[in-house]
């Protein structure tokens, strides 16, 4: 987290709690931008009224913005793919659904 606090939205820690696959995402990506040798935006540079996206690349003077998606479970429908339940919480192994043609 130390790593990536100086690029993240003030209320990341608590977007955190509301959404851990997408903030983990979104500091996992940044993280991996930062140890490729990336210039990130610092969040103390960018504009005040927010609206923008996740992470911002500075290259050669020019910046490029990143909105870092994490998919979800989405709504159930006949194709939808479970999440498992664990063995030891009275989970079982299932098939993957098959689309209907």
């Amino acid at each position: 987290m130390a790593t990536y606090e100086p690029y993240a939205d003030p209320d990341f820690r608590h977007g955190f709690a509301r959404d851990v696959d997408g903030r983990f995402w979104e500091m996992y990506l940044g993280c991996t931008l930062i140890e490729a040798g990336r210039n990130l935006l610092p969040i103390v540079e960018r504009k005040r009224d927010g609206g923008q996206l996740e992470l911002c690349v500075i290259e050669d003077g020019r910046r490029f913005w990143i909105e870092a998606i994490a998919p979800r479970d989405g709504d159930s429908e006949p194709d939808q793919v479970v999440r498992p339940i664990p063995i030891n919480e009275g989970g079982h192994i299932i098939a993957a659904p098959i689309r209907p043609a």
